[in-house]
């Protein structure tokens, strides 16, 4: 087996290659599935894969996003991101990557103004960003940041997630943040007559 490194737009590039690559080139990919599948439904620029025709061999892990800024970075805090009056500055290598997706979630989900940075061949040189001051945050997978958590190179402000990470017990968790990201909701087909909608107590008629 050859392991090789192919960044480019938040793994399109990588995910294209093996869409369309012959069966007998035995190619593998370990996919970003966060950030292809949201490229597909956007129909963003450059997708040239359907998800559902590759064979799904397993699913390696299920990491938590974390945000991370540098150490003497504008934001110490996540609250202070909340707070923030003028776009704060998101790194991503591109448009349908995980960190760009969730950049745009967190922003949208709590209402703070945000600025996507894109265009890096990969999240090291996005992270590189971050800690040269260009930039303000990087939202990424934790186990992709980790490690440089562990060296000090950037500061974790938040866990994206209902409960704490092993690695991270002390970092915030965004469900504890006094502005809440909003829960999921039920919904049915159009028209429904208001008795099917709603029962006393406020309980939902489901089927």
């Amino acid at each position: 087996m050859v392991v090789r490194n192919e960044p480019g737009a938040g793994s399109l590039l990588a995910t294209n290659a093996t869409a369309n690559a012959s069966p007998d080139e035995l190619r593998v990919q370990i996919v970003n599935v966060g950030g292809t599948a949201a490229a597909q439904i956007a129909e963003a620029e450059g997708v040239q894969y359907d998800l559902a025709e590759l064979s799904w061999i397993g699913r390696l892990a299920n990491a938590p996003d974390v945000v991370t800024s540098a150490p003497d970075g504008n934001y110490a805090t996540f609250e202070d991101i909340l707070d923030a009056t003028e776009p704060v500055r998101f790194v991503s290598t591109g448009p349908g990557s995980q960190e760009g997706i969730a950049a745009s979630v967190l922003a949208a989900a709590y209402g703070f103004p945000l600025e996507l940075i894109t265009g890096f061949a990969g999240s090291g040189e996005a992270r590189n960003a971050v800690i040269a001051g260009n930039a303000d945050a990087h939202a990424l997978v934790l186990d992709s940041v980790i490690a440089n958590i562990e060296s000090g190179e950037v500061e974790p402000l938040v866990v994206v997630d209902d409960e704490a990470a092993e690695s991270l017990p002390d970092v915030p968790l965004s469900r504890s943040s006094r502005r809440r990201m909003p829960r999921g909701s039920v919904g049915g087909e159009p028209h429904q007559p208001r008795a099917a909608r709603s029962r006393p107590g406020g309980a939902a008629r489901t089927s």
